[in-house]
């Protein structure tokens, strides 16, 4: 399968995003609804589109991804 080059201001709908992040679509309108850290619903910034359409931007996902990678951290010696 050939990867496409997206470029980072393109929008994405629901699905589509939900499907890069490997969520489900209601953690993606849970986290717009109920949106913060507190409740565990931290999700993307979004864009609404018209009346209920919602998309987020390429570049925000990838923004979110990275700010949650986690780096494997080395064992302190002697464990």
């Amino acid at each position: 399968m050939n990867a496409v080059e997206l470029p980072e201001d393109q929008l994405m709908c629901e699905r589509d995003a939900a499907r890069y992040l490997a969520v489900s679509r209601s953690f993606l309108a849970n986290a717009r609804c109920f949106g913060t850290r507190e409740n565990g619903a931290d999700g993307p910034p979004w864009v609404r589109v018209g009346k209920g359409g919602v998309r987020y931007s390429l570049a925000d996902l990838r923004q979110y991804v990275a700010a949650r990678r986690n780096l494997a951290k080395p064992f302190p010696a002697g464990v």
